[in-house]
């Protein structure tokens, strides 16, 4: 049996995933509290992790910071060739997650770029809107503090 959680305190940089048994209808829901307008600072670690845009507007892949420059896992996502062998970010999209990781194909003839699972198309304009999670499949196993930049 699980107690009341009315009062559970749910962090700007954590997500909340709900899964409705019942009713087709939409529900809202309302978050109160107040612009963050410090920097983030959010650990990512190896495995399964829900995070959130932590910025009052929306964020494209390429402004989230997850990629890096040099392809350095200790300071963002892990890139490569395929899905299996990148990290993944998963983002629910009409009721389906879809995964995204950051291509390269090792060897320099194709730009790192974002890609979608069943994509060739560059994904790094993708949004993440404001308040929504994803989730991040961390297979390096070395973590990184993920800072992502504002944008307003």
């Amino acid at each position: 049996m699980v107690g009341d959680a009315s009062d559970a305190r749910i962090d700007p940089d954590q997500g909340l995933l709900i899964a409705r048994k019942a009713g087709s209808n939409d529900v809202q829901l309302k978050i109160a509290g107040t612009v963050k307008s410090t920097d983030a600072k959010i650990p990512v670690a190896a495995g399964m992790q829900m995070v959130t845009n932590p910025w009052p507007t929306p964020m494209t892949f390429s402004q989230l910071g997850l990629k890096t420059t040099d392809g350095d896992v200790a300071k963002g996502l892990q890139q490569g060739p395929s899905v299996a062998e990148s990290d993944v970010v998963y983002r629910l999209e009409n009721g389906v997650w879809q995964q995204y990781y950051i291509y390269d194909d090792q060897v320099g003839f194709d730009p790192v770029s974002w890609n979608k699972l069943g994509s060739v198309d560059d994904q790094a304009n993708t949004q993440i809107g404001v308040g929504e999670a994803i989730l991040i499949k961390r297979v390096a196993s070395q973590a990184f503090e993920w800072k992502p930049s504002k944008n307003f």
